[in-house]
């Protein structure tokens, strides 16, 4: 069994999950009306474009760090 390729598949599956899910969530929220450009919503999605990226991208970037960071630490541990 190949750990390292299995959890990369793993972290690949649960990134493109959470991209749906917090995309959809801003869909939801800031555009419950459709894409009518008067309805205040709009402004609000455009002012936290920068704070939707973050929580978009921050996540799983700091699960894949954690990931090999860890990986690393118990290699250390291995028998030569």
């Amino acid at each position: 069994m190949n750990w390292r390729m299995g959890l990369l598949r793993l972290w690949i599956v649960a990134t493109g999950i959470w991209f749906m899910i917090v995309v959809g969530w801003a869909w939801l929220v800031a555009y419950p009306y459709g894409l009518d450009p008067l309805y205040p919503a709009f402004d609000w999605a455009r002012d936290t474009l920068r704070d939707l990226a973050g929580l978009l991208f921050m996540p799983p970037v700091a699960v894949l760090i954690v990931g090999v960071v860890l990986a690393w630490a118990l290699r250390g541990f291995r028998a030569r």
